[in-house]
């Protein structure tokens, strides 16, 4: 059975893939925010391990793993892997709000696809919440799609823009 962050995250890696292509042209349209959270026990991991170290590995191993999943899917859909391109352009940073301290990885796909995931700890579980956005436009984190699901999880409120 296939669940609805894995779909979504399948979603993501077929559209890096095929952003990889060799013929494909840089789509316009501002397509929809996805997001889905994953809770998995934090293993001992608190608020002080997440410093600049825990930041850098995290970012790396998102980048690492849609890199690898991207990849098997490009040959799988019958691409040669040696002209797989993918540029991936990832910012991270942390903050601070409502008492929870986050670490939020911003990735930007072959200029076509984006991605936010939003990192934080509550009680002894590790929160990963990420939205996706099929087309090279920017995701709001604390508002829309991707703050109601931060808001869902971590029972926060977040400021209002006026």
């Amino acid at each position: 059975m296939i669940t609805a962050s894995k779909f979504i995250f399948i979603k993501l890696i077929l559209l890096l893939s095929i952003y990889s292509s060799p013929s494909n042209s840089v789509e316009t349209k501002i397509e929809p925010i996805n997001a889905f959270t994953t809770i998995q026990d934090a293993g001992g991991i608190q608020e002080s391990n997440m410093n600049n170290t825990f930041l850098k590995n995290s970012e790396t191993w998102i980048v690492d793993t849609m890199t690898k999943k991207a990849k098997s899917n490009y040959v799988a859909n019958g691409y040669n892997l040696n002209d797989f391109k993918s540029d991936i352009n990832a910012k991270s940073v942390y903050m601070n709000m409502s008492g929870y301290k986050f670490a939020i990885i911003k990735l930007e796909i072959n200029k076509a696809v984006r991605s936010v995931t939003i990192m934080g700890l509550k009680q002894n579980n590790l929160y990963r919440i990420t939205c996706l956005r099929g087309s090279n436009h920017d995701i709001p984190v604390w508002s829309g799609t991707c703050g109601n699901e931060i808001k869902k999880n971590f029972d926060i409120k977040l400021p209002e823009l006026p």
